[in-house]
């Protein structure tokens, strides 16, 4: 039998944060009943010395009441953003109820909030009780590992069903927009039990959640198969996907995992390059066998320390010596994908900063050109549609000065693709304010003037009155003119993205 694959192991310390929950605080939140079942069965795969490896002081289990919001911190910012090292790898998971609620924050543009529910959360206040995702993301952001998996085995879907918790505030949410956001880098990924319209089944039978058993009895079943030495994170999602989505059908229900993030998929799960079995090799074949295995060993040092190109002339070299060898033909394959991602990322970085070069130079049309050249290497650049909105914005505010009339002299510049034309067209906050300032001020006046005056009071009295008054009116006005520009800067945005989608 060959060695036991390893999990892939950078050159640091391994560490994960385990979390289970099947009873809340408060009892409006229906309790679950396997949860608990999963953390403790994740942690003793990850201490099992024949699997993860991961050494017991690394990895940090909290259970029911021991996993609350403050507690969840603690271990991430203080414990985890204390220890871990750029070179470590890092792996939370999460069994409990998950959620999707409104915010009450209407300033913001995204008013849709993914929740993870805590042993002390309270049902009528989730944004300041449970662990909002965009928070989950500030914390993890101190801490500096290589690779940082999270596993969520619960839905956001909001229906009361399996591992979902309906609050009064959850709206019908039909994708995970935020995730990918939240595993934006190429250091971590998330895998999410299920889709955003789905709930995230327990299996009675088992008593385990239908996703962790599968995903457990899957790496079981790859450290004892000799041909899954490679199994990938895209492989081991695949597999999650079809055979999840299978058995919550055949128990009437549906649900399909999904994966975020940027994890390159050229890494494998397990360590594929153990020890050669003892063998007897020809003579003449000894020295190339061990020189290749050495290469590959190398190799995937390189992968670990991201020096990519380094690592394809190493596979280059690998395939000199053995034209036929399917992990470095498997591995210069996926590598490329890889490399020709990074140059894409590259390529948009660069656009980006010519436009914004451009823009500094108030050169609207190259910065819009620049612009464009973002939205044909990424169509879903959110930055790049406003800075072209911006700088079109900017180039009919010079238009109109120079005409004088308002109408455009010259067209909008040339693009291969169409640009949308709902720039928004309102005074500058400095302008709008004014009218308002003044009205009020006016009104305080007035008042002083008159809604306070005494028969005894002397002229001075009464002209120092009516100034505190008109400064307290226009102070008024101030507040009126700011809520009011505010809203219809939001509510021309809100058209514009409509239209844009339109």
């Amino acid at each position: 039998m060959p060695p036991s694959p390893q999990i892939l192991e950078p050159s640091g310390e391994k560490y994960a944060l385990i979390v289970g929950l099947d009873n809340f605080r408060d009892g409006n939140i229906p309790s679950l009943r396997y949860a608990r079942n999963d953390a403790e069965a994740v942690r003793d795969f990850l201490l099992d010395p024949e699997f993860g490896k991961f050494k017991r002081e690394n990895v940090h289990v909290l259970l029911d009441e021991e996993a609350t919001l403050g507690d969840i911190r603690s271990q991430l910012v203080y414990w985890l953003g204390a220890k871990v090292r750029e070179q470590d790898h890092v792996w939370i998971y999460f069994a409990g109820c998950g959620t999707t609620a409104m915010t009450d924050d209407r300033n913001r543009e995204h008013t849709i909030m993914n929740y993870l529910i805590m042993h002390d959360t309270n049902p009528e206040d989730l944004a300041m009780s449970a662990l909002a995702l965009n928070q989950l993301e500030e914390w993890l952001d101190v801490v500096a590992a290589e690779r940082l998996i999270l596993i969520f085995d619960c839905g956001f879907s909001g229906f009361g069903k399996g591992r979902t918790f309906a609050s009064n505030k959850t709206p019908s949410y039909e994708d995970y927009a935020f995730f990918s956001t939240f595993a934006k880098n190429s250091r971590r990924m998330a895998v999410i039990a299920a889709g955003p319209m789905e709930s995230a089944c327990e299996d009675n039978d088992a008593a385990h959640g239908l996703f962790t058993r599968i995903l457990l009895q899957r790496l079981r079943m790859a450290v004892h198969t000799e041909r899954d030495y490679d199994l990938t994170w895209e492989a081991l999602q695949q597999f999650l996907a079809a055979e999840v989505s299978r058995q919550a059908e055949l128990r009437g229900g549906a649900q399909t995992p999904v994966k975020v993030g940027g994890l390159p998929g050229h890494l494998p799960l397990f360590d594929d390059l153990p020890q050669p079995r003892p063998a007897a090799p020809a003579i003449e074949s000894a020295p190339k066998h061990a020189r290749v295995q050495q290469l590959l060993r190398e190799a995937q040092q390189e992968l670990y320390a991201d020096n990519l190109y380094h690592a394809r002339e190493l596979l280059l070299e690998i395939l000199e010596l053995d034209a036929n060898n399917r992990r470095a033909l498997n591995g210069l394959r996926k590598l490329e994908e890889v490399l020709q991602q990074g140059d894409r990322e590259t390529q948009i970085k660069q656009a980006f900063s010519e436009a914004r070069r451009h823009w500094d130079e108030r050169n609207y049309i190259e910065a819009t050109r620049w612009y464009g050249r973002v939205l044909e290497l990424d169509p879903t650049s959110e930055s790049a549609r406003v800075g072209i909105e911006t700088c079109q914005s900017m180039l009919q505010k010079q238009e109109e000065e120079n005409d004088g009339n308002g109408a455009l002299s010259t067209p909008w510049p040339a693009m291969e693709k169409p640009l949308h034309a709902h720039a928004l067209k309102m005074k500058g906050y400095d302008e709008f304010i004014w009218p308002y300032v003044g009205w009020w001020a006016l009104v305080g006046v007035v008042w002083g003037l008159f809604g306070t005056h005494t028969e005894n009071a002397s002229t001075a009295t009464t002209f120092i009155t009516a100034l505190k008054f008109g400064f307290f009116g226009g102070l008024i006005g101030l507040v009126h003119a700011s809520a009011v520009y505010f809203y219809k800067l939001a509510e021309l945005r809100l058209k514009a993205k409509k239209a844009r989608k339109a």
